[in-house]
């Protein structure tokens, strides 16, 4: 058994499935009622590594797993209304609230507004640097939900090209043990 995947071999098997699935659904749209056929990825690790990370693996994909009408939250340090601000001024529209990790702390520390957080929002965003605190803040039901937040370095120059590159990609989150 070879210790990497070839690449090439992993382009052209890709090819011949999405070939396959189209030929299937051109077959399936003579039908009135004919479903979108899903493809799935599972990534299987010879090795799991002994300690989890808080932060995922960034997997970016041709089209976005959320529709642009998503419902972003973006979670930051403190002051939060500075980047409320600077995402006004970069014009970024995905973003919807802006949350400071203090009112993070205060306003959402109960069980119902963190449940409520959760179930207003399609995607959460958080600044990169406050990525190991989040978990204990957060709470289990994001997790739960896998809705954990996607870091976002919000110290970078193109802000907007930042954002829209986390919000068209989708995330490994590769846990600690052999568990899943």
């Amino acid at each position: 058994m070879a210790p990497t995947v070839d690449s090439k071999q992993v382009l052209r098997a890709s090819k011949a499935l999405l070939n396959y699935v189209d030929r299937k659904q051109e077959e399936a749209s003579d039908q009135l009622l004919h479903d979108e056929t899903a493809i799935w990825l599972v990534v299987a690790m010879k090795r799991m590594p002994e300690k989890g990370r808080v932060k995922p693996t960034r997997v970016p994909l041709k089209h976005p797993v959320f529709k642009e009408d998503a419902r972003v939250c973006l979670f930051t340090k403190d002051p939060q209304q500075k980047f409320a601000d600077l995402i006004a001024e970069k014009e970024v529209q995905r973003v919807e609230k802006v949350i400071g990790l203090s009112k993070l702390r205060t306003k959402y520390k109960q069980y119902e507004a963190k449940r409520q957080l959760c179930a207003n929002y399609d995607l959460f965003l958080a600044d990169d640097r406050i990525i190991p605190l989040l978990p204990r803040v957060l709470g289990k039901k994001f997790f739960d939900k896998k809705k954990q937040p996607i870091p976002v370095d919000l110290t970078k120059s193109n802000l907007k090209a930042e954002i829209m590159r986390a919000c068209y990609s989708t995330y490994m989150h590769i846990p600690a043990g052999t568990c899943t």
